[in-house]
């Protein structure tokens, strides 16, 4: 199983990404998700239909900030499918799990 008990998958913002660096003894795998372009961002924020207007044109005008922080991430995937996407993600966490396998055997 991919998923063990002891993992942890957070759905923040880049600042949260920030504060969670800070922590050196977290193995992190930073991924940094973006839909495919900005139209297809107000698409999904209006058709979640879980924020209001004015929090739903925050969210839009943020983006362009937000997407100038890409280079703090250790994956950059543009989400313009939910099962490719997840399926991606999926290989990036066994991947580096297994990195994280060998060189902790390694040091033992």
């Amino acid at each position: 199983d991919l998923f063990k008990k002891d993992d942890i998958i957070f759905d923040i913002d880049w600042q949260g990404t920030q504060q969670l660096s800070q922590f050196k003894n977290l193995n992190l795998i930073k991924i940094f998700l973006i839909p495919p372009n900005k139209d297809e961002l107000k698409k999904r924020l209006v058709t979640r239909n879980q924020d209001s207007t004015d929090e739903v044109e925050l969210r839009f005008k943020a983006f362009d900030e937000d997407v100038k922080h890409w280079q703090d991430y250790d994956y950059v995937l543009i989400n313009s499918n939910l099962e490719n996407c997840y399926k991606q993600i999926e290989n990036i966490i066994s991947i580096n799990k297994n990195k994280f396998i060998k060189t902790f055997q390694t040091i033992q």
